[in-house]
């Protein structure tokens, strides 16, 4: 089998319309996982973590070592992966914006030479999707458990940054742990293809290890008792340098300071009444990147029920797997 791991956008879309020049039509799926970095990934030297399943792509084909997205912002890198174009090209170009379906997609490409078209995940475009024979999305972030997704029956209602409930309203809800649900339906969807005579192009948009960091309840103890080594960079306190000048304005940002940290912020400042801001941002730190290491072995997971599917089905042989992510960590 083809695999290929890290593969740009543009070097994608130049790949399958050389394919489609041929005689050759493999089936293609692309995992598009999101805020996944490169160096989250023991075939790039992680040794806090191992990824079995992303490893087997990476073993079985070729490694990127040097990608880059144009906009790295979930909802532009997407649209920009979709179309090939930069962002100001294709319309999109910062967060929760509306994507112009009407454009040229490689799904629509794809689907031009025969080939049938899936999308399933995580979609955050708010428009509705063009260019697929089935989707099943989640919106916008989706919950951790029983995500509400849309598909091609349903009425899509639009939604927008100001009024963030309507993506809630409609579709249905899959039970169960998000990332798992929606690879299911994904394998499911191989299975039941109407036409099996036709090669299938696969979007598979897992939803971690983006925020919030909410593992799945078989990995809650994962990394329990580990200590991560922090980076060298966690406790800089930029002297002399432009990032202590504007330090008041970047508070959001900081890690101790974040939404999907405060109440254990709180607890930790309850139960430590004189913690000092490094040791704070110590134990921050380990909650952080425990919840985002569970994240990616959920992808991982996922990924390798994936990959074991198409080996059993005889697919293995004849389909295109590449594992890509909308950008690093934010």
């Amino acid at each position: 089998m083809n695999k290929l791991i890290g593969l740009t956008v543009l070097g994608f879309v130049s790949f399958a319309s050389s394919l489609l020049a041929k005689a050759e039509r493999p089936n293609i799926l692309l995992i598009f996982s999101d805020d996944h970095a490169k160096k989250a990934l023991s075939c790039y030297g992680n040794k806090d973590i191992q990824t079995p399943g992303l490893d087997r792509i990476a073993d079985g084909g070729v490694r990127f070592n040097h990608a880059l997205v144009p906009n790295s912002f979930c909802t532009p890198s997407r649209a920009v992966t979709l179309t090939g174009k930069y962002s100001h090209k294709n319309g999109v170009t910062k967060l929760n914006q509306s994507f112009n379906g009407s454009q040229q997609t490689f799904p629509k490409l794809l689907q031009a030479a025969g080939y049938e078209t899936a999308l399933l995940g995580k979609w955050h475009l708010l428009s509705k999707p063009t260019g697929f024979d089935y989707y099943c999305v989640q919106k916008m972030q989706g919950m951790p458990f029983d995500p509400r997704v849309f598909e091609a029956q349903h009425e899509w209602i639009a939604w927008s940054p100001q009024d963030r409930k309507s993506y809630m309203k409609g579709g249905r809800v899959l039970q169960g742990y998000n990332n798992d649900v929606i690879t299911t339906e994904a394998i499911n969807w191989i299975k039941n293809r109407k036409d099996k005579n036709k090669p299938f192009c696969m979007l598979l948009h897992p939803k971690p290890p983006h925020a919030p960091y909410t593992s799945a309840t078989r990995d809650e103890d994962y990394l329990k008792d580990v200590t991560i080594p922090e980076p060298a960079t966690l406790h800089d306190d930029y002297k002399g340098r432009t990032p202590r000048a504007i330090a008041g304005k970047m508070t959001s940002n900081r890690l101790v300071l974040g939404p999907s940290f405060q109440k254990h912020r709180k607890q930790l400042e309850k139960d430590n009444p004189n913690i000092t801001r490094k040791e704070l941002t110590g134990k921050m730190y380990q909650e952080y990147i425990k919840g985002y290491y569970r994240l990616v072995k959920s992808v991982d997971d996922n990924v390798g029920r994936v990959l074991d599917y198409l080996k059993e089905s005889g697919l293995e042989e004849n389909t295109l797997v590449i594992y890509t992510s909308d950008q690093g960590f934010p």
